[in-house]
């Protein structure tokens, strides 16, 4: 039976791409997918390799003519994000997606697609797989869980490579080579909690919920100013403070991932009845004052206030209830600096995604993202976090005891650190790809920078590579709205195959 895609041209693109869609692989369930991998090289005489992490390596000699051209690598990741509308019910694990099309667009029912990165497999399958195209001896890389922290690059073995010129299919930007990106890192910082009774009968407990935020990429959309509602809701309490408003906190929590601004918090607090007006003063002012700051960024702002149904028997230690919000109000949020080299590129930033409030394990988890393409300037930031969260509990040493200030310290600790990628000066591939861009289009290729986390800047650590990064219009990834072009897609693709072909230039 014909698949949807049947009739779209490039046909062997396409036809790939819905065998790759066929087949569940999402990060970590990537076993089916590397096997599949494996089996199309093997069946068609390439040499390939699968490593421990279930990375795989195809290996391909040139055709006739180009047997003198430089190895080119062609690299891409094998796994996708899961996401899927609400209600909507799917199977990850087990379930192959379901593939729509509509004129010029391709998604999926219900789900994200995982054109980010299925494409790329599918460019690299249909090349491997058509004996008409003219390239250079190729080395095809493709690696595993990129989406939950790149680890598959990590793990790779580059000595297995002999390329030096390395393509990188992962962009979502038709038109936009992408020659640098930033490193990062995760920061945690744990605060083990303590309890205080709560107060008398005279006092009632109140959510405050902030919401409506644009939220985004901390990395792709971190330069347009957007609120941090996890900012914004530790910068309240810590007006309550200030204002001397009485109040008890009872939990606080926000976001859903490290890597996304936060569009939404919440905490619940529990103040007295004959102060209500009062904190209600204070909130009106403080919204008033975010609203005007936001004006054109937020436009959709929210901070309600209502009684709370959850049911409390204890609220957090005052002293650590005091660390805690003077940490989150002051910490550096957003863009912290911006590139010497590439206009309009944030070199460096923070992100607090997350906010976890675990009452049963007795604990409150910050989780930032910080990045920089700039590595002392990363190593910078995370000392200026550092400080920030310990001088939170400093500032309030004065009314308790120093044993009191080490018990509420928090608890810090980095993880996932990955590098960047610098923008080469001299780059062969870089003015190639450019060149058949401007004869294919008849107009420039843009060459930028990107302030996210991409696999190139691991590989340009491991070794001294030429690379560029590239891909279709692929829109809204990441969430089940994520849309492949088709028209883009066989614009890109031919791009590709003519770099391919030209590839004795790189000598």
């Amino acid at each position: 039976m014909a698949g949807v895609l049947a009739g779209l041209e490039p046909e062997g693109v396409f036809k790939f791409f819905e065998e790759i869609a066929s087949i569940p692989h999402g990060s970590y369930n990537v076993k089916a997918i590397s096997d599949y991998l494996l089996k199309f090289a093997k069946d068609r005489g390439y040499q390939a390799s699968q490593d421990e992490e279930l990375n795989v390596l195809i290996k391909a000699p040139a055709t006739k003519g180009l047997e003198n051209a430089p190895t080119v690598i062609l690299q891409g990741h094998m796994d996708m994000v899961c996401a899927k509308e609400v209600g909507f019910d799917f199977d990850f694990e087990k379930e192959g997606l379901r593939l729509k099309l509509d004129g010029d667009d391709i998604s999926a029912e219900g789900t994200t697609l995982g054109g980010d990165d299925g494409i790329a497999v599918a460019y690299a399958l249909a090349i491997l797989d058509d004996k008409t195209i003219a390239h250079p001896a190729l080395e095809v890389v493709i690696t595993t869980q990129e989406e939950v922290g790149m680890e598959g690059a990590h793990a790779f073995d580059v000595s297995k490579l002999k390329g030096k010129y390395f393509i990188n299919i992962d962009s979502e930007d038709e038109g936009i080579l992408l020659t640098s990106c930033a490193g990062g890192i995760n920061l945690d910082a744990t605060y083990e909690l303590q309890y205080e009774d709560l107060r008398g009968e005279d006092y009632v407990n109140y959510d405050i919920n902030i919401h409506g935020l644009m939220g985004g990429h901390s990395g792709a959309e971190i330069h347009l100013g957007r609120a941090n509602a996890c900012v914004l809701m530790g910068q309240l309490l810590y007006v309550f403070v200030g204002a001397g408003v009485p109040f008890q906190l009872l939990s606080i929590s926000g976001g859903e991932k490290n890597n996304a601004i936060p569009s939404f918090s919440n905490a619940t607090i529990r103040i007295k009845e004959s102060q209500l007006e009062s904190i209600k003063i204070v909130l009106k002012d403080f919204v008033t004052r975010v609203a005007q700051e936001f004006a054109e960024r937020e436009p959709n702002i929210l901070v309600d206030l209502t009684k709370s149904e959850k049911k409390f028997d204890k609220a957090i230690y005052e002293y650590t209830k005091l660390s805690l919000v003077d940490a989150i109000a002051h910490v550096s949020d957003g863009v912290c600096r911006m590139s010497e080299d590439i206009d309009g590129l944030v070199e460096t930033s923070s992100n607090l995604g997350v906010i976890v409030f675990d009452e049963s394990e007795k604990f409150i988890n910050l989780q930032f993202l910080l990045r920089s393409s700039v590595k002392s300037e990363l190593d910078k930031l995370v000392s200026v976090i550092i400080f920030v969260l310990r001088k939170g509990v400093y500032n309030h040493v004065d009314d308790y005891s120093v044993d009191e200030g080490i018990k509420v310290m928090p608890f810090i600790s980095t993880s996932n650190e990955y590098p960047g990628w610098a923008y080469k000066e001299d780059s062969k591939l870089r003015e190639l790809v450019m060149d058949v861009y401007n004869k294919q289009y008849g107009k420039p290729m843009k060459a930028e920078g990107i302030h996210a986390g991409l696999e190139c800047g691991i590989f340009a650590d491991k070794a001294d590579f030429d690379i560029v990064s590239l891909g279709p219009d692929i829109l809204d990834i990441h969430t089940p709205r994520e849309t492949l072009k088709v028209a883009s897609t066989k614009r890109t693709y031919e791009l590709l195959l003519e770099v391919l072909r030209r590839a004795d230039e790189l000598s």
